[in-house]
Order: structure tokens, then sequence, then C-alpha cells
């Protein structure tokens, strides 16, 4: 007899509702069903669930949170409750659970009931249709890195007993509270850890089992009310539909019709009353369970609540004990017979069509074939496929359509289509919207007329995208229209441009051609099959080209048009399109939409990729490759047949390719890289980009003074890399206002950091910044100009060491040490000093087990190799730097002992301003890049717009070196800008005075009027008061000290000048402007040669995260043609 729980009573009265005789539910399991190993047989064995994982993989690639099934596949299998890795185990359980539910479905066997417990309650929901998928993930890897952040101490306990034994009694329970109730006999606690354990020994000794779930957080307490804001937040925007089917929800034990961002916030808050909901769906006695879990747990809570009334009608698909079979061998057990799996659409290709569309039938892999259900690919062509007359069968059977088509536009589009009185159809601005209509017109009649496909996706070339999401279901008929009209109009103000096609060659032939002719200003526009490919530039520049192709005797076709589409000249443009973009609602997509810029399934924000195609190929080949490598029939649904001819193309010789992992490589060398298929973002370390969340091995590093604003972080933050703030110069108000408008803005796929630039003479402002820092639980911070391992350094790593439950060392704060010296190198790579360690124990700075740990693991866990760079330098040749340190850490790794995931790696600063630069440091075995300088001159930078006009003609000479402000006594340099600038011969002027007098009263008269009259434009006096003033509030000590020592009044005296010129260029003053100091490298100079003659020759049209995605991808390409060279050379 079980307990009484909330809410069952008012059940026994409730009349069970209609869910058919014999309602089949998908029951879904959470937390404590994780295993290494669960869904490997199913991964290798069922095409359906391979796909759909895959497809889930990626999305969380894409948010910076890869790797997920690489570990849950690759490792060998444990115990069930092996995988205590948040990391993995909570986006693992929603992928194996999601892609069983997608086998199943694609095999006829549909839920009548959904329900969930805990964690599978938010994977009901999505099957039900409330939540999307893309939302479901984004959600649990946002919740994982609030946890992270937070870091809420507890644990949970599962207990083999009825739960009155807490209920009856709960006060004597505390701390601990009821996290949960799974059947009669099986309840769960959360609370503090040293309450879980005592609690545990406790029951044991009286013999009853209680066992400590593999879960790292205390779930459904009030322990996790420290990430309720950051769980709201991340579900702000979130679109919640009605479910499509009913859901019996374990936070209330009903069902549930509507679905709040606050019911999501209870289903991992409040007790999981997975009994309640069990009652509820058995009230009618008939009901098939298919459990889902990993473990196949949820079965075996119902059997026990039910036990022999369940005979032949529960079943888990999967488990550590469970049969290996497929999942219609599992399900025939329950008496639900699934489909045969064969191709549902393969008459759709049969029969009769309208003059606006056609087909070809792709013969795919034949094992695969039988593995799997016939799925059609609906296509859309581009600008191209118009002619006069399109859509005379369609107009008359979707009269709506058409008056809202005419009430958007202005004018009459049956006119325009049919008769084109004043030959418009032809211009890009009409010509857009009218192949729009005509695609979204065709796929309606072929809906009425053939049957909505289920098992469908879509794709289109170039504008015929938007018609493709259209019919996918993310964008309204009015909504996709306004953004076609507006893409037509912004296209059809170009001028200037010009596009080719070049016939009977393929993509690294052209190439070739092109660079053998140092032909570098156009771009491949479009990839249309293995002999057609096109070129897009400025109109004099494709007449070259096409020249230098004929005179090979190859075949160039030169286009009608004015501009050049698809290319770097189109970037203004994409920047004024994204803008009308992020206006438009886009809803979920309901089928998958392969995108013109990645050839594979959007994953992402629409926007993002729509944005993107403006100034990136038209990857057709590949798109029709995804096609053909899946068996996937395609129909063409426009005028003309043009998508119909280049599949038969294209399928003619094509080889189909295995399924590839979606999951980022190791660091490897340049050969390895330089293989075709290598995209940018898998340049460098994996392991770097799996460590810190991020899509590129790049790092924009931290600028002084605010320069690294908060703009600058948030644009690179949104397209998946890492950047700091700069804190050098900011005081601890503003650096804290920095990170709450970090925060605050939306669509990081990234963490952030914050940069701390050493100052040998205030240690106090350090140790002030690093309490904020570890207060505001920054993750990542860049150490810069360091000469030794700090105390304020050492706690900040320390803080956030913990020793995982497999004994493992885990870090929660991530150190990026930026070096040029290989003795300062030695000591980041070493374990923390212990001396320093000691000292900090002393004084409760730090904990026993944080300053164990801090022996185990070297400093940084990531070195940053900083050749000539802007700031602080030591003028070190890269070439030379960075083999010597990366020594350095393999020395380190081996002395030391450290485990593989503790090593430092080792990344490349200092000239990286171009794809050639990348393409070397990679090469040479870099993890990472940084930039630095490039970043000064682009939109989000806080540098005044001044320098920024000054700054973006800076050639790769206009640099120089001045000695550095924060180090003025000890000589350290910074390299600044030269060009028109008097800073770095005044700074020189300054050091060598000081160096040569004891005081400022031994200056000689003419010397001390040329530095009141033209440096300073004070007098020396006043500068002092004013810089004694600012010290006695920040630093009296200096203060003292200079009043008993004038030469070191002197320094003091001298560095006024020297943020007094950094703070001139910040502002922009412009009588100021000859004293400028501009900290940067030649790097910039290299940028500005590398973008000339395109959009981004303006630093108007320069952002940091366009330019790291932008850089990665064409050091990628730079890679891969630089091998082929080698390989022609050998």
């Amino acid at each position: 007899m079980r307990a009484p729980v909330t809410g069952a009573a008012e059940h026994a009265h409730i009349v069970p509702p209609s869910w058919g005789a014999k309602p089949v539910v998908f029951v879904f399991g959470g937390q404590g069903t994780q295993y290494y190993g669960m869904g490997r047989y199913h991964f290798e064995h069922d095409e359906v669930f391979r796909e759909s994982a895959l497809a889930m993989e990626q999305i969380l690639c894409d948010y910076g949170h890869g790797g997920v099934l690489d570990e849950i596949m690759t490792r060998p299998p444990g115990a069930p409750f092996a995988m205590a890795d948040l990391r993995l185990s909570h986006p693992g359980i929603a992928i194996i659970q999601l892609a069983l539910a997608d086998s199943l479905m694609a095999r006829g066997i549909t839920p009548d009931i959904v329900a969930g417990s805990s964690l599978g309650e938010f994977i009901a929901l999505n099957v039900a249709g409330v939540l999307d998928r893309e939302w479901l993930l984004k959600t649990l890897v946002e919740q994982i890195r609030s946890l992270e952040r937070h870091q809420p101490v507890g644990s949970l306990l599962a207990i083999l007993e009825n739960h009155a034994l807490f209920s009856d009694d709960p006060a004597a329970w505390a701390p601990l509270e009821l996290a949960g109730i799974s059947a009669s006999r099986h309840f769960v606690v959360a609370g503090p850890p040293e309450a879980i354990a005592a609690r545990t020994a406790a029951l044991l000794s009286v013999g009853i089992t209680a066992e400590a779930a593999p879960v790292s957080y205390p779930f459904h307490s009030s322990l996790i009310d420290v990430i309720r804001e950051d769980f709201l937040a991340a579900l702000a925007h979130i679109s919640l539909n009605r479910p499509h089917l009913p859901v019996i929800s374990a936070v209330t034990g009903r069902e549930i019709t509507e679905v709040t961002v606050e019911h999501l916030w209870r289903i991992a808050r409040d007790p999981f009353r997975w009994q309640d909901a069990a009652f509820r769906i058995e009230e009618n006695g008939t009901a098939k369970y298919v459990d889902l879990s990993p473990t196949g747990s949820m079965s075996s809570y119902l059997r026990m609540d039910f036990g022999r009334r369940l005979q032949g009608r529960v079943i888990n698909l999967t488990g550590p004990f469970c049969p290996q079979e497929p999942v219609s061998a599992r399900v025939a057990e329950i008496g639900l017979a699934t489909q045969t799996p064969r191709r549902a659409m393969t008459q759709i290709s049969a029969t009769p069509r309208s003059t606006e569309s056609s087909s070809s039938v792709i013969p795919g892999n034949s094992a695969e074939r039988d593995a799997t259900i016939e799925r059609l690919a609906v296509v859309f062509p581009g600008q191209g496929a118009q002619r006069v007359g399109m859509g005379a069968d369609l107009f008359s059977r979707f009269p709506k359509y058409i008056r809202e088509a005419d009430q958007i536009l202005g004018y009459s589009l049956r006119t325009l289509c049919l008769e084109d009185p004043d030959q418009c159809l032809s211009q890009t601005q009409y010509t857009q919207p009218a192949l729009f209509v005509v695609g979204a017109l065709a796929y309606e009649a072929f809906c009425a007329d053939e049957g909505k496909p289920t098992d469908v996706v879509f794709a289109g070339h170039s504008l015929g995208e938007f018609t493709a999401l259209y019919a996918a279901g993310a964008l309204s008929f009015g909504d996709a229209l306004r953004l076609v009209a507006e893409r037509g109009r912004l296209m059809s103000r170009i001028k200037g441009g010009g596009m080719g096609a070049v016939l009977g060659l393929g993509e690294s032939r052209i190439r070739d051609m092109l660079q053998e002719a140092g032909e570098d200003t156009v771009d491949i526009a479009n990839l249309n099959s293995p002999v057609q490919t096109v070129l897009s530039g400025l109109a004099e520049d494709i007449d070259r080209c096409g020249a230098l192709f004929t005179r090979k005797g190859v075949h160039f076709v030169r286009l009608n048009v004015s501009g050049a589409f698809h290319s770097r000249y189109m970037a203004s443009l994409a920047k004024e399109f994204r803008a009308t973009l992020d206006r438009t609602h886009f809803a979920t997509l309901q089928h998958p939409v392969i995108a013109n810029v990645t050839a594979q399934p959007y994953t992402g924000d629409p926007r993002d990729l729509l944005a993107r195609q403006l100034v990136s190929p038209v990857r057709w080949l590949d798109t029709v490759g995804w096609f053909l490598d899946r068996g996937i029939t395609v129909r063409e649904l426009a005028p003309g047949g043009i998508l119909t001819r280049l599949t038969d193309s294209i399928a003619a010789n094509w080889t189909v390719r295995p399924t590839q992992w979606p999951k980022p490589t190791a660091s490897v060398p340049a050969e390895v890289i330089a293989i075709e298929e290598t995209p940018g973002r898998r340049l460098g370390s994996s392991a770097f980009r799996n460590t810190h969340g991020l899509t590129y091995a790049y790092v924009c590093g931290g600028m002084y003074r605010g320069i690294a604003s908060p703009a600058l972080v948030i644009d690179a933050a949104r397209a998946g890399v890492l950047a700091y703030l700069g804190s050098g110069g900011q005081s601890t108000a503003d650096v804290r206002a920095a990170i709450t408008e970090v925060r605050a803005a939306g669509g990081l796929r990234a963490p952030f950091g914050v940069n701390i630039v050493h100052d040998v003479y205030d240690t106090d402002s350090q140790e002030e910044l690093v309490r904020l820092l570890l207060e505001e639980r920054i993750t990542h911070v860049e150490a810069s100009a360091f000469v030794r391992v700090t105390p304020e350094l050492i706690r900040y790593v320390g803080a956030g060491l913990q020793r995982s439950t497999d004994g493992r060392v885990n870090r929660r704060t991530h150190l990026l040490a930026k070096v040029s010296r290989p003795e300062v190198a030695r000591e980041f790579l070493a374990p923390a000093p212990p001396e320093i360690i000691e000292n900090l124990l002393a004084c409760g700075q730090l904990t026993v087990e944080q300053a164990e740990l801090l022996r185990e693991v070297p400093v940084a866990d990531d070195l940053c190799v900083e050749g000539d760079s802007g700031g602080h330098t030591d003028r070190r040749n890269p070439l030379v730097l960075f083999p010597a340190l990366r020594r350095e850490a393999r020395r380190a790794t081996q002395e030391h002992g450290y485990v593989p995931e503790m090593c430092t790696r080792v990344g490349l600063a200092g000239g990286i301003g171009a794809p050639e630069a990348a393409a070397a440091a990679f090469a040479m075995g870099a993890d990472f890049v940084l930039t630095g300088s490039i970043n000064l001159c682009t939109v989000e930078s806080g540098i005044s717009e001044t320098v920024k006009d000054l700054l973006e003609g800076l050639d790769i000479q206009d640099t120089d070196y001045a000695p550095a402000g924060d180090m003025f006594e000890l000589g350290s340099q910074v390299q600044v800008v030269r060009r028109g600038i008097f800073f770095p011969a005044r700074a020189r002027k300054l050091l060598e005075l000081y160096r040569t007098h004891d005081s400022l009263a031994d200056l000689d008269e003419n010397t001390r009027m040329l530095l009141e009259t033209r440096y300073f434009r004070r007098s020396l006096e006043e500068v002092w008061a004013d810089t004694r003033a600012y010290l006695a509030t920040r630093n009296p000590s200096q203060v003292m000290r200079a009043e008993r020592d004038e030469h070191h009044r002197m320094a003091l005296v001298f560095r006024w000048y020297f943020a007094h010129s950094q703070r001139a260029a910040l502002d922009g003053t412009p009588d100021l402007k000859l004293d400028y100091q501009i900290q940067c490298g030649p790097a910039l100079g290299a940028f500005n040669s590398w973008v000339r003659d395109t959009p981004r020759a303006s630093w108007r049209h320069r952002h940091v995260g366009e330019i790291a995605c932008t850089l990665m991808e064409e050091t990628a390409a730079e890679l891969n043609e630089m091998m082929a060279a080698q390989q022609k050379r050998t």
C-alpha cells in the first residue's frame, strides 16, 4: 500500500480522459539513467537513430558544447551509474531518448500520450511539440553553464523504501529535502554532501538500501534556487506551443494543456512525482508503455507499483542488460507492429505533375536504402529560373495568396508574371518576389494535389532558400515575401559587379588557375556541379578572369548581372539585410532545410545563415551530395527544371560517402589540416574548443582602458569566439559594469573573460580586481605583461579547482597567460609555487583541497606565445619563440606528470592579421590563435572614431616601439602607431631624461620649457599636483615614496604623459592628435592589405565576429592551397 501523495486523492474522482482504448505511452527518464555506451547498438545499426543523434550533436557543436556523442559512444560502457559528468549526461540523456523516439515514429509507432520524470519531462514536451528541439538542447547547455558558474553544493540520494519514511517526519530529515517519488518503494532526497553521507550510513545500518545518484548537483531542491534567474533569462524568448498530444506532468501528476516558462523551471526545481503521473495514466488499465530511458529504469518503476497487471504492456528499448535488438523487435513484445522500413515517397516521382515541377530519383547506397524510410527532398530554384508565363496554372487556384502579395508589393504580380508589359521581370527587385510567390504556390499546389509530405527535407538555390524556409514552416507567406522583396531591393542597388560561369573544370583546378595568375579579387559564388562553378567580383576583375580562362581553352560564360552576388563585396548589404532579418519572426522549423552556406541542415538562428548567404558561396554541389548520400528523391517545384538537370549531372558521377561524426578534430599537423574538407572551425585544438565551449580556436585579446569593450566581447561571443574585456586602466566599478552589460546581451555562443594587466607597483588593485572576478564568477582570465606568477593569479586559479567524484581535477576558472620569455613561461607551466600556496592557505584565501589540487595542475591551462605584438612586447620573432615555448610545455608535462586533460595548450599571438599568418601558426602546431591589433579598428572597438579613421590606412611599416608607461622605470616597451604621431619619440625622450637625471630639479631650463609647452602643456608642478591627488586615493604609498625619493617623483610625473596620451586617443581629442598613444602592431597593416578594395577597407564595415569567422575560414582555404602547391612541387 503506498503512502498518500500530494494530489493523489483528487485523481480518484477524475474520469479518465479519452485516450483511446489502448493508448501508447512514450515514457522518458531523467538523471540517473545514463551510462557510458548507452544507445551504442542503435547508433551502429539504426540509420534513423543515427541521423537524429548526429543532428542533435551538430546543434550542440554549434552552441559550443560538442563532443557528447563521441564520449558516449567511444568510451567502453561501464556500470549503469558510471557517467557523473553533467556536461555529458544532461544532453546525452536527451539525445538518446529523442533519437529512439524518432526511430519509432519513423516506423509508424507514434505515441498517444507522453510523460517523463525530471529531465524526461523536458524531452516529453519536445515530442509533444511544446518546445523546439534546438531550444531544448540549448536550454540544457545553459543549465549546465549556470550550474558550473554558481556551483550549488549538494547531491541526490535514491532510497528503496516507501516515501512515507520521509513524509511522516520531514523535519527529522533536515537539511535534506524530498526531491522526488518514483514508485511505492523508491524516492529521492537532495541535500548537502555531509547530510547525504550521514543519512546513507544511517539507512544502511537498518537494512534500507540507499544509493547516491550519479548527479553532481542537488536538483529538485531549494539548493538550486541560485540558478533560477539564469534559467528564466535563458528561456525569456522561447516560443512555447500547446501540446499536440496529451502530456502527463510529473510536476503536477496531471495532464497539462498549457506550458509556461515557470512550469519549465518547476520541472527542474520542484520534487518530481512520477508515481502520481503513472497512477494517472494507469487509471484505465489498458495503456501500453514504451520506456525510452537509457537504462530502462522507468519500466522498473512501473512494474514496482503495478506488477503483473502490466504483463504484455510495458517494454524498455535499451539498457545495459537489455537484449540488443532493433526497436521494431522490442515493441513487438507488447503487440506493436512497425511499418516495413520502405520508402513512402517512392511513387511521388511517378505521378503526373504541372509544368512548374520536375524531379530526379537518386539511387543511394543500397544498404542504407533498405534500412530507412523513403524521403523526399523538395527544392526551389533561384534567380535565373524566371520566365514570362510562369505561375499561369497557379494564380487562379490561390487568389488569397495573390491578393496578399499584391498588397505587400504594391503592384499586380499576375500581370508581372504573365504579361511583363514593362519588361521588369528580369530586374532583381521584381524577379525575386515573383519567383518566391510562384515557388510558394507550386508547393501549396503540390500539397493539395498529392498530400502534404511528412518525411521531407527542403532546400533552395540562393533566393530559393527563402521558399524552402516558408515550406518548412519557419516563415509565414507574408513575412517571407517581405524579406524577399527587401533582399531584391537591396541587391538591385549593387552596381559595378559581375559574375561568370566556368564550365568543364572543378573547384580545385579553378582555384589553382586563379592563384597561378595572381588573381585574388574574385570569389567563388556558386558551386553548382562538378563542372559548373560561378565566380563573382568587380566587373573588370570578372572580365579579366574570363579572358584568362578563355585563353586557356576553358569555356567561360559572362552572366547578365550587375552585382557581385555571394561574394565579399556584398558585406555592407548583408549588414543592412541583417537588420531586416532581426525584425522578422521565425517559427520553429517543422522539417529540415539544407542551408546554402553549410550544405547541412539548419541548426542555429536562421538569421545568421541567411545574412551569411549573401557573402558566401551557394554550395549546391554539396547540398545535392547530402541528398545522394542518403538516397533521397529530389523534386523541383518551380519553372524550368534547372535544379533537376544539375541534380542529374551530379548524380551521374557521385560516390556515396559514409556518415561523418560532427565533432571537432584534435590539433594536427598542417599536412593533415590541409585537406579540402577541413573547415575553419576544425583548425587548432579540439580540446581548446571543447574546454571553453567555442566554435573556433580563436581568441580576441583584452585591450587596455576598455578598448576591448562590452560591444566587442558580445560580438565575438555571438560568433563562438572567446574574448576578454580590457581592464587595464579601468576601475573595478567600470569592470563590474562591463561584465553586467555583456551578461545582459542575448545570443552569446561562447564564454567571455576579463584581462588582467600586471602592475609591478600596485598589487592592491590586482587583488581587488581578482576579488571582483571571483565574486562575479568570471570563468576566464587573460594574464598580460606578467613577469612572474603572483599570489593574485594563484588565488584565482585555486578558487576554481575541484576534485570530481572519479578523482579527476576539474577547472572552473581558466587562466590564459600571454608570455614572450621562456623563464616566465616556465612559471605558468609549472604548478603554483609552494610558498605562495602556503601563504594563501594561511590567510584563508584557499581551502585545504584547493591547495592540494594546485600542486597537481599547471598555473595556466592555456599559454599564448606573444610574438612581436601591439602593446607590451619583447620584439620576439614568433618563428623562433613559438617552437621553443611549445617544447617548454611538453617538458613541463613530462616533468610534473600532468594527466592529458591538464596539459597546457599553447597558442600564438603577434602578427596574426591575414590568413597566411594564421596558417603559419597552425602549421607550427598552434592550438589556437589570438588577435588584438586587428580588432582595434572595428565598429565594436572602444577607441575613438578619429583613431579608427587613422588606423584603417595603416601599413605594416607604420608602427614603432616606445617605453611602456606602466613599467616606465624598468624600460619595458610597447609597440605603438608612429604614422603622423610624435608619441614614440617623445616617450623615448622622457625615458632618456629619467635615466640621465636624478630629479625634475636637475632639468635645464630649455628642457623644462620643452616639456611644459609641448609635452605636458602645463607646468611640471601642476602635473605633480594632479598626479598626487589621483594617487592619494588610489595608491597613497606611491605618494609617500615620491615625497622621500625625488627620482621616483620624476617617474610619476613622466608617467602622467603616458596616461594622458592614452586618454587623448581614446577620446579622440583633436588638439592632442600628435600625442596619441595607440598601442598597435603591424598585424593591422597586414589586415588592411588583405581587405583593401573590399567593403571591409572601411572600419565601419569591420565587425569582430565576422573578422574572426572569415579569417579562420580563409586560413583553412589557405592551408589547403599551400598543401596542394607543395604536392605539385614534389
